[in-house]
């Protein structure tokens, strides 16, 4: 049995999480301190070029947000879903929402209860 107060690094390992938008500004900040804390990462993303970061603990995964397979796919195994998709310029974007759609009805389906989403208007 782990000891909490004494290897805490050791838990945070085998915490798998998905972030949505990880080349986004705000993203790549999230990636990077996930990373740091020991978390294994999946970066849900559109262009993997965008995404310089190297470590071992992070997977890449290229999709798009009107795949619902490819999201379910990526979430599986998954501790936590974290997103900072949002709106750019004031659009109404459409596939923003559907994005929203498939990614809460993959946890669903994958079993994954805990969302965390930041955006700004």
């Amino acid at each position: 049995m782990l000891d909490l107060e004494q290897e805490p690094n050791q838990v945070r390992c085998l915490l798998k999480i998905v972030i949505f938008g990880a080349t986004g500004d705000t993203g790549k900040l999230l990636d990077e301190q996930a990373l740091a804390e020991g978390y294994e990462v999946v970066a849900y993303v559109r262009n993997p070029s965008k995404l310089a970061i190297n470590d071992s603990r992070l997977t890449v995964f290229q999709g798009e947000l009107t795949d619902a397979a490819s999201i379910e796919s990526a979430i599986k195994g998954a501790n936590a879903v974290l997103s900072t998709l949002g709106l750019r310029g004031g659009s109404k974007n459409k596939t923003l929402t559907q994005g929203y759609q498939n990614i809460i009805a993959a946890m669903k389906n994958q079993g994954v209860r805990r969302l965390i989403i930041t955006f700004t208007l």
